[in-house]
């Protein structure tokens, strides 16, 4: 099934700021800069697949960095079931009275920021627009797009993801 998204992609941060946001991301290890050629086209024909972006404060006083990709989950087809536990199985459980559930959160903290997916992956990762190489450690004088090296919080894939990286690292 193919969704055409007929509205542009829209990123919650100021142009002044974007310098710093794209080098604090590089510093950190979660993005790199690919070349337009190697970034796909909207299915509209209207630029290239790039995703929004926006921010939900967290309660530590942080934020946590979303990425709309409703675009590129569209697109895509699945792996099928990985076999992870989700919340939508957790509603499938039926407890009996001295039955007990343990969930420790700690292992999920920063997880989408966390996980690094293969590189012909990248391109399906792009956000903002163009951007000056130098911020991610290109030649200076070129243009990059900004793209995610982990998984993105708002890819609808993450749990498959997951799996296929977990088999890769065995």
């Amino acid at each position: 099934r193919r969704v055409l998204f007929r509205s542009k992609p829209h990123s919650m941060i100021s142009e002044d700021h974007l310098e710093d946001f794209i080098k604090t991301l590089y510093q950190k290890d979660m993005i790199s800069g690919l070349p337009e050629h190697e970034i796909p086209d909207r299915p509209d024909g209207q630029g290239k697949l790039v995703m929004g972006m926006f921010g939900v404060p967290k309660t530590d006083g942080a934020t946590r960095l979303i990425f709309d990709r409703r675009p590129q989950n569209s697109q895509e087809r699945g792996l099928g079931d990985p076999g992870l536990p989700s919340a939508v199985r957790w509603s499938m459980m039926c407890l009996g009275p001295e039955d007990q559930i343990r969930l420790n959160m700690t292992d999920a903290r920063d997880f989408f920021y966390i996980m690094q997916l293969p590189r012909e992956k990248w391109s399906r990762n792009a956000f903002w627009g163009p951007i000056p190489a130098e911020w991610v450690g290109g030649t200076p004088g070129k243009v990059v797009y900004p793209v995610l090296k982990c998984i993105p919080m708002g890819d609808t894939r993450s749990e498959e993801h997951t799996s296929e990286l977990q088999s890769h690292s065995d």
